[in-house]
């Protein structure tokens, strides 16, 4: 990981973080079908690891998490496996 001191000066650059949770498969069909209040089924559960994004760079590994708001608890970062 770098040095956190040679990076102070980028401290407060926002960046868009993203939980790549992947979903299902649907056909035309399903998708056109879609209403507001409809659902997509996910194959992802509480526990479950998912990919956790800085921009276009994989910067970890993160695991869902129940709770009131949906969560992702960081369980690795970087390259580590």
């Amino acid at each position: 990981m770098a040095n956190p001191e040679r990076l102070a000066h980028l401290n407060d650059v926002p960046v868009e973080i993203e939980a790549v949770i992947a979903g299902p498969v649907m056909r035309v069909r399903e998708i056109l079908a879609l209403r507001p209040g409809g659902v997509i089924v996910t194959p992802w559960r509480a526990g479950d690891s998912i990919g956790v994004l800085a921009g276009d760079a994989r910067i970890g590994e993160g695991e869902l998490s129940r709770g009131g708001r949906p969560r992702v608890r960081m369980v690795r970062l970087g390259s580590e496996r």
